[in-house]
């Protein structure tokens, strides 16, 4: 699987997890693009919270157990990412 991604990083490459941007800004740093050319895709508040944090376009995508949960940082919500094509929800960011 890591032969599809140019950088992959964990809670073990951080000191502070999210809702800390440090993973978010590790990441960026890693790919060489910066917060607005970016986007995550989250299932939970705190990985919005980080997200946004961050700098970056937040698409959230809750699950059954973060559904009920108040998002208070996002761009986008999708109860699933078969909702929309990227390019589509992309627009949504211009």
């Amino acid at each position: 699987m890591r032969d599809y991604f140019s950088c992959v990083l964990t809670k073990d490459d951080v000191l502070q997890v999210k809702p800390d941007p440090e993973l978010y800004i590790k990441t960026l740093t890693c790919l060489g693009v910066r917060p607005y050319e970016a986007v995550a895709v989250e299932d939970s508040v705190t990985g919005a919270t980080a997200a946004k944090a961050a700098g970056m376009y937040c698409i959230i995508t809750p699950h059954e157990l973060s559904r009920k949960h108040t998002f208070a940082e996002y761009d986008v919500r999708m109860e699933s990412l078969a909702e929309r094509q990227l390019e589509q929800v992309l627009e949504d960011f211009k």
